[in-house]
């Protein structure tokens, strides 16, 4: 992102640009309060640039992961999940994450972190077949080895950066102007039907859906249906970290 809005500067009559790394040594989250860790060489790592010639239609981040979902599903047949507002999830398991930053009058800066052949906690495990803690990160290449030898189908080969960007740039197209991008959220949505703790403020009640404008829905009980448009969403049977 620091390179990308460089080179913005440099040229801000631009219409776009992606940006591309092999591994990042200064990876941040949402709020500053989280930084994205990678295996150098096993990750998608990058910035895209919407300028203001771009119309973007809200919610971006789940306009964003909608699209990466539609490409892993596309390509390798793998069942995703999207974790409001901005994780890319195998069941609980997180393996990837979108870091969205408005550049006011300049347009969007979009990154994308995805691990592809392996995640930091579980890269380097010998003959390795099943996660052995549900909450830990994953990557596209241990999904499908699990779903391959569930279902005694070979393993699908795991796109590199470039041959994935190719892909994601068109599922973007589509989920940028896609008029029924909540019903595809929706389906696709982690937690759903569970009781979950929103944080801040800690309210916890059973996550119902999207609202029009992609705020959370959670039926809270003593208060009823209530909609969230920022915070973090967990679990309540999970400890906290």
């Amino acid at each position: 992102m620091d390179l990308a809005r460089d080179l913005i500067a440099e040229k801000p009559e631009g219409r776009g640009l992606m940006v591309l790394t092999g591994h990042q040594t200064q990876g941040r989250g949402r709020q500053g309060k989280k930084s994205w860790v990678d295996v150098p060489g096993a990750a998608f790592l990058s910035t895209l640039w919407l300028g203001p010639q771009f119309t973007v239609m809200p919610p971006l981040s789940l306009r964003v992961g909608l699209a990466v979902a539609r490409t892993i599903e596309e390509s390798l047949e793998l069942p995703v999940t999207l974790k409001w507002p901005n994780d890319i999830f195998f069941s609980d398991r997180k393996a990837g994450g979108i870091l969205i930053e408005n550049l006011g009058p300049a347009g969007h800066l979009i990154g994308l972190g995805l691990n592809l052949r392996g995640a930091p906690e579980n890269l380097n495990r010998p003959r390795f077949t099943e996660v052995t803690n549900p909450r830990e990160a994953t990557s596209l290449a241990t999904e499908a080895r699990i779903w391959a030898q569930r279902w005694g189908e070979p393993v699908p080969n795991i796109p590199g950066p470039r041959d994935f960007a190719q892909a994601y740039l068109q599922r973007l197209h589509q989920s940028l102007h896609d008029l029924h991008w909540r019903a595809s959220v929706t389906l696709r949505l982690a937690y759903r039907g569970k009781v979950v703790v929103l944080e801040p403020p800690g309210v916890r009640g059973t996550l119902v859906g999207l609202g029009e404008a992609g705020e959370v829905l959670l039926d809270v009980p003593a208060s009823g249906r209530k909609a969230y448009f920022t915070g973090s969403l967990r679990l309540a049977s999970d400890s906290i970290p």
